[in-house]
């Protein structure tokens, strides 16, 4: 098993060997990360058995541009 740096991981989680898990994904609760699942860096995975379901969208906080 592999998991890259900063990936959340939801609770109960089940993360199976020769899983590979990629910088910045996020593993949504419950999912079963399935043998030799590849999940690509920023990937949203979910699901039992597991797939991509997004994109982590890595941009800069935006700041507010108006007020009540």
């Amino acid at each position: 098993v592999h998991i890259g740096n900063d990936v959340f991981i939801g609770s109960r989680v089940t993360i199976l060997k020769g899983a590979r898990i990629g910088n910045g994904c996020v593993i949504s609760a419950g999912t079963v990360v399935t043998p030799n699942f590849e999940a690509p860096d920023m990937s949203i995975v979910a699901g039992n058995p597991c797939r991509i379901v997004g994109r982590v969208k890595d941009s800069a906080p935006q700041p507010l541009t108006a007020s009540a």
